[in-house]
Parts: structure tokens; sequence; C-alpha cells
């Protein structure tokens, strides 16, 4: 079975930002007023901010790994179910330093429009990741965290 145009554009995406850390293609593949939000942030990012916060998590992270275990397609929305792991070289949102590797897995919902992605929003297993480390987290990344000015 081959895949839709719209699963496949979320996995061109996956795979582009967070599993190889490309963004020069990125803004080819979103609209002109994308947004993000996660369970790590109460802000809405944009573009910029949105590749900043997988910057922060892929310098936390450097062997980072996106697997997607199952996406549903129903028209312009597309819902995955990814699991992420890696090692955590530096502290992020609170978890510590560990030559462990931690797993965790999201579950993102897509709108598309014409083609491209409009808006991103992903839940995280907070409690799952707090089990492995052994200590309760603070997802409380913050704009200013983002901001490369």
């Amino acid at each position: 079975m081959s895949l839709s145009d719209n699963e496949q554009l979320v996995l061109d995406h996956l795979n582009l930002t967070w599993n190889a850390g490309e963004f020069s293609t990125l803004r080819g593949l979103v609209t002109s007023g994308f947004y993000y939000q996660t369970t790590f942030t109460d802000d809405i990012l944009n573009l910029d901010q949105y590749i900043g916060y997988v910057e922060v998590f892929r310098d936390a992270i450097p062997d980072l790994s996106v697997v997607i275990e199952e996406t549903m397609v129903k028209g312009d929305r597309v819902m995955s179910h990814a699991s992420f792991s890696g090692v955590v070289e530096k502290t992020i949102f609170g978890i510590p330093v560990s030559d462990r590797i931690i797993a965790f897995p999201a579950v993102s919902f897509w709108e598309l429009r014409h083609g491209k992605i409009a808006s991103l929003d992903t839940l995280i297993d907070i409690t799952g990741i707090s089990r492995q480390v052994g200590i309760p987290i603070s997802p409380e990344l913050t704009l200013k965290q983002l901001d490369k000015s």
C-alpha cells in the first residue's frame, strides 16, 4: 500500500527536522502561518521558535531518534504516533544527564492546507519520562529560551 501525499509530507517533515536536524527546506513544507504546540511549553510557537525548540532537543539528545509507529489520515488531518529515544547529554526540561537511553511516546495532530503543514500539536508522555529518570521533570520551555536575537 502506498502512502498518501499527506502522510508522506508528515514523514518527510519528521525525518528532516527531528532525525536529521535539517531545516533549510522546512519553510517549503509549512504554511506562512504555521504554528506548533507541545506539552513542554504553554506557548504557541511560530516556525522560527519551533526550529529553536527542535534544536534545543537535538542539542541535549544528540543521538535522538524518532520512529513513526503509526499514522492515521483523514482528509487534511494526520495523526501520528512516534517513539522518541536517545541519551540525554545535557539537562533538558529537568531531565538529568545520563548514560542510559530514555524512550517516550508522542502523539501528534497535523493540520494540512494545500499540501503544506499549517499546524502541529504534540502530546508527550511526561510521566513516563519521569518514571525513567526517577524524578519529576519540569516541562517549562519559554519563548525567551528559543529567541535567537
